[in-house]
């Protein structure tokens, strides 16, 4: 968890996968998958290659999706991570619908159990869903709200996405100086990553 955190995603790989050989039990299979889905997503956000990309989002969803086994663990954190992660790696190849299911179903229970990180995904989920399945301008105020709680708890690494449909919504409601900003803030947010 601590190199996952820390943007050493292979080796948090590695040992998430040591971890899921020797897991005794369900719960920590479990916990090791949904580690490894947020540790793939958090690789994915960063790969500027497409086709590695691809591979690490498919990994990513194949992860969450074993985390999410119905006859494995049942752990509220590991199943709320996996949810909110595959929400938006679902969203991002275009399955609008199942990713709007596991976002509001992450959300449901990052808001019960007061898991804010939970959350964030769970709305940058539902945020890339509900933009990608209608293009609904709606999403601004959701926008808000995301970024808000995101800043909020210093919880914005996976925003990426989000605040790309910001752009395209301010653009199609034409606030056109409001997009033109969230742009160059967008730019220095990704500068200040490299």
């Amino acid at each position: 968890v601590t190199y996952a955190h820390c943007g050493f995603v292979e080796a948090a790989l590695e040992l998430y996968d040591r971890a899921l050989r020797l897991a005794e039990n369900d719960a920590d299979r479990q916990f090791a998958y949904a580690s490894m889905s947020a540790a793939y997503h958090y690789a994915a956000q960063r790969e500027p290659d497409p086709d590695e990309r691809s591979r690490l989002v498919h990994d990513g969803l194949y992860a969450a999706t074993a985390a999410l086994d119905p006859e494995g663990g049942s752990e509220v954190l590991a199943m709320c991570g996996a949810l909110a992660h595959r929400s938006m790696m679902l969203a991002e190849i275009g399955h609008h619908h199942a990713a709007l299911d596991d976002a509001r179903a992450a959300r449901a229970l990052a808001v019960e159990h007061g898991m804010r990180e939970e959350q964030v995904l769970a709305m940058a989920g539902e945020t890339m869903a509900l933009w990608g399945s209608g293009q609904s301008t709606e999403v601004l105020d959701l926008l808000r709200d995301t970024a808000a709680l995101a800043a909020e708890i210093n919880f914005t690494d996976y925003l990426d996405p989000v605040r790309a449909v910001e752009v395209e919504a301010l653009w199609k409601v034409e606030r056109h100086h409001e997009a033109r900003a969230a742009t160059e803030r967008n730019l220095r947010a990704g500068n200040g990553r490299t």
